[in-house]
Parts: structure tokens; sequence; C-alpha cells
């Protein structure tokens, strides 16, 4: 120990920690207790396993990624969220950032824009508005953004959740000093992917998720 003055320090000790080791030691993160859950409709419920993904080392002939994902449906999802904010847990999320978002307020809803009166286009038109699955199916749709969950609005304690709040990684000049103001329409339509810890989950999604994986192939559709 060292005085300056009337204070006794103490010698900085320098320190080099690789990312593992620094979440390992400090920030308590295990990461084997999250789980990735996607709301997929080229999939029925349960859980899989996509071998030697695009995710990993990219030099040639290096192993790369399994990815495993518990799909549930999009109410679940968001169902999923609230239960890790409530939890005191942001959520990490990935979602299509391309289509219904104003960035000049943060609003992502999908009626932010009104296009059919500027194209004259009939009623009838609607009908032919893609919904998730078939999106998704013709591939306009997909996840290409990551994001964090950090809140709700929830009006009635008891009702629906009617938007998130979003938390993104443009810089403080977008939305609300860099905060989205996520609709639960626009999480129906666009989110795909969120990542909780597995004590949120019920009983039997946990006992699926320890259990076998149905396996995917490289080129099987994720979404």
């Amino acid at each position: 120990a060292e005085r300056k003055g009337l204070v006794k320090t103490t010698p900085a000790s320098i320190t080099s920690f690789t990312p593992q080791r620094f979440a390992a030691d400090f920030a308590g993160f295990e990461a084997s207790d999250y789980v990735v859950v996607a709301a997929t409709s080229a999939h029925k419920p349960g859980v899989y396993e996509q071998k030697n993904s695009a995710i990993g080392p990219s030099e040639a002939g290096q192993k790369r990624y399994n990815v495993r994902f518990l799909n549930v449906g999009v109410d679940r999802l968001a169902q999923l969220a609230v239960a890790s904010i409530e939890g005191g847990q942001p959520v990490w999320f990935a979602a299509d950032v391309s289509k219904d978002v104003e960035h000049g307020t943060g609003v992502m809803h999908p009626n932010v824009f009104v296009r059919d009166p500027i194209y004259n286009l009939p009623e009838q038109a609607q009908l032919a508005h893609l919904n998730r699955r078939l999106a998704s199916f013709f591939g306009v749709s997909g996840p290409n953004h990551a994001m964090l969950l950090t809140g709700f609005d929830r009006p009635d304690p008891n009702g629906p959740v009617v938007k998130f709040k979003n938390e993104n990684s443009w810089g403080d000049q977008v939305g609300t000093r860099g905060t989205y103001h996520l609709y639960r329409e626009w999480f129906e339509q666009n989110v795909f992917q969120i990542v909780v810890h597995k004590k949120f989950l019920a009983e039997t999604e946990r006992a699926a998720w320890t259990g076998k994986a149905q396996a995917l192939e490289e080129n099987d559709e994720l979404f």
C-alpha cells in the first residue's frame, strides 16, 4: 500500500482477460443458461438444430457452429419477452427492419405509412398483402438486424402489451435519442427470434430444450 497525502492506496494490478473469462469471472454469465427462441412458420413447434451453420470461423475446413432453437408461436414469443423484462433481463431479438419503420420518430408499426390511397389501390387489394407466413416463404421477410427490448407499455395490468421499448444501435440521431417504439402489431409481423434465460420457459419447454433436437440440413429453411 502507498500513501497519497492522508489516503492509503493500493497500486493497480494490470491483468488481461479473454471475453469469455471476463464474462465468467465478473459478469456471472453462463451461455448455456440462455435459449434461442424463434417463431417460424417453416417448422412445427419444437426444438431444431442446424448442423454446421453459417456461423463460425471463416477459414476453410474449420467446423462451424450448430444452431439450436426452440420454435414457438409468435404470441408465445411475445409472452417470453415480457416475462424476461419483468424478471429484470433485457431481451436480445432479431427482426426485419426493412419495412414499416419511421426512423425520425422511431415508430415501428405496420400502418406507420399509409400506402394504398397514394397508389389508388382498391380495398380488395388489401387481401393481396402478404402475411407473416407467406412473406417468409417467398423470402421477402426475414431477420436482418439485432436489437434489444428493454421495456414494454401495458396500460392495463391485466391487458395486452401495446408496445415495446426498443434500444437500437444506430446512435441518438434516430428515434427518440436512439430508442424506438416497437408496437405489438409490428412484433407479430417482423420479430423472428429472441434470446431468454431458460428460467423463463415453461416446464414443458425446458424439458423439450434439454431433449433431442430435430436435425435440419445445411440448406433447410430456418424462417
